[in-house]
């Protein structure tokens, strides 16, 4: 039995709650009937913020409430939902058939990027009507691989604008972060678009927007957030290159340097070039940020009772600076280029005083090699940094940082002399002789010792040094590994879809083709 449900005229959210959930009890209190009402997550959870009707049974509402990921979902269900929608649609014919003709829409249910969004979209004519029934595969087959733009009705009309700076602030730490560092990101964001746009704010606006975006646009796991898959960073890349004004608010809030650097790849990617261009005539505001957060801590000693670590707070100082050189590159920007000698200055007295993070460094070295700008070859930077670097290695070079090194000297754009191949050699003869075994001991798996052989095989490459003793000590190691404790994550282990799969005889690709069939 299907029930379409029109309010009353003048009828409030309020009011159709009350009638909704008047319903719902009526069909729980019945022995004969069951309800079973399908939404997505995000609506839900609006639902329990607007009303507070909903929000008294929202625990009762909880016990009841199954969620379907699309990977829970065979080839079967996938064609059986594609089958419903295209049966009871508004579809003409014409479009009915080309889903069949060559069995396309077996190429819809295996794609990857299937989802209901997706099937929601091809099964209504009122979205494909301007598209002509002989090009309707192409123009599903389009959507199947740019999933992206089905988001932006959701981001544009259905979530709230706390929500909406939610989103853009984790697009800004990279897509996933933890739960804290997303909030710190949130609450600058928030406020500096509330009294740009006049926006009201209210206390709870944070914990509305992780419930009204749960399940929907993000997930979350062990105190991090992340996007539901990659579409939606593939979304928001587009709307930050098509709408300069959310680019620009993300880089006027931007609290860590890691979200400047993350906003810079996007200009610098083939996807930003309207961006770089609007940039190139103007980078203050870019250059305004990076040095607003240039001097943030990157990392912080967290002290404990068996001693201490060191946890990461930001990005490094030499990714700063090979943001900094990329902007002055690519904008030609003499005051760009200003920051970044200074900074220079500051990261050379860091890998003096602490050493470097030289797989890090040498990147920032690669990027002066790179430079279209002739003004960043003539500033004198890369052989100061190099020098720097080759001297921090100090008396007992660690072996991931000649190896480091080595890859970059073997590179064909280096900037490498003899003379700094013969301090590396030096380096290289004191690792062997003396750091070797140390690193060799501190080894407890067979990850660390390949990493440990990878470095090896990198200095005897540069070098031109037999490592074969060296490498034959690691071997040794590996075999006296103990082996690894068995995958319990076998058939011993029951999931819902292996037991349908072992309880049922039927072909799912042949079930589906006779299920369509049906269509004709």
């Amino acid at each position: 039995m299907v029930l379409q449900f029109s309010p009353p005229a003048g009828c409030q959210a309020q009011c159709i709650a009350q009638v909704i959930l008047s319903f719902m009890g009526m069909i729980a209190a019945s022995k004969y009937s069951r309800l079973i009402v399908t939404t997505r997550e995000h609506i839900l959870r609006h639902a329990f913020q607007v009303s507070e009707h909903f929000r008294r049974y929202r625990l009762d509402l909880a016990t009841h409430r199954c969620i379907l990921e699309i990977g829970d979902y065979t080839l079967l269900d996938r064609g059986r939902i594609l089958y419903n929608h295209i049966y009871f649609s508004d579809l003409p014919e014409a479009y009915r058939l080309e889903l069949l003709r060559g069995e396309f829409y077996m190429r819809i249910l295996k794609h990857p990027n299937y989802n209901p969004r997706l099937i929601e979209w091809l099964s209504r004519y009122t979205n494909v009507k301007g598209v002509p029934a002989e090009t309707y595969q192409a123009r599903v087959e389009w959507i199947l691989e740019h999933p992206e733009e089905l988001w932006r009705i959701a981001f544009e009309h259905q979530i709230s604008e706390a929500s909406r700076t939610s989103i853009l602030a984790l697009y800004s730490l990279g897509g996933k972060t933890h739960i804290n560092r997303l909030e710190e990101a949130w609450r600058a964001l928030h406020q500096y678009r509330s009294k740009k746009y006049n926006w009201k704010t209210a206390a709870e606006d944070w914990r509305q927007s992780l419930q009204d975006l749960e399940g929907g646009f993000l997930n979350f796991k062990d105190q991090h957030a992340e996007f539901v898959n990659p579409s939606v960073k593939d979304f928001l890349d587009t709307v930050l290159t098509q709408n300069v004004d959310h680019y620009n608010d993300l880089l006027a809030a931007a609290c860590r340097f890691e979200q400047v650097v993350v906003l810079w790849n996007l200009v610098t990617s083939p996807k930003g070039k309207p961006l770089l261009e609007q940039i190139t005539r103007s980078p203050d505001h870019v250059l305004s940020a990076m040095s607003q957060n240039l001097q943030r801590p990157h990392d912080e000693t967290d002290l404990g009772a068996g001693g201490y670590t060191i946890r990461q707070l930001d990005v490094g100082p030499e990714l700063r600076l090979q943001t900094l050189i990329s902007l002055a590159d690519h904008t030609r920007s003499p005051a760009a280029l200003t920051v970044a000698l200074d900074y220079a200055g500051t990261v050379i007295k860091l890998w003096e005083e602490n050493g470097a993070s030289y797989r890090a460094a040498t990147e920032v070295l690669n990027v002066i090699d790179g430079a279209e700008w002739s003004a960043i070859a003539t500033a004198g930077l890369h052989p100061q940094l190099k020098s720097t670097l080759l001297h921090s290695l100090g008396e007992w070079p660690p072996g991931w940082g000649i190896a480091a090194i080595a890859d970059y000297a073997s590179g064909q754009s280096a900037q490498w002399t003899e003379d700094d191949q013969a301090v590396l050699d030096d380096l290289a003869a004191q690792y062997l002789g003396n750091g070797f075994d140390g690193e060799l001991g501190d080894c407890s798996n067979e990850g660390e010792l390949q990493s440990l052989s990878e470095n090896l095989d990198a200095i005897s490459s540069c070098c031109g040094m037999n490592v074969t003793r060296y490498q034959d000590q690691i071997n040794d190691r590996i075999g006296e590994l103990p082996d690894p404790e068995p995958d319990d994550d076998g058939w011993g282990t029951r999931t819902w879809d292996r037991d349908r799969i072992l309880n049922t005889n039927v072909n799912p690709e042949a079930e589906v083709k006779r299920l369509f069939e049906g269509l004709r």
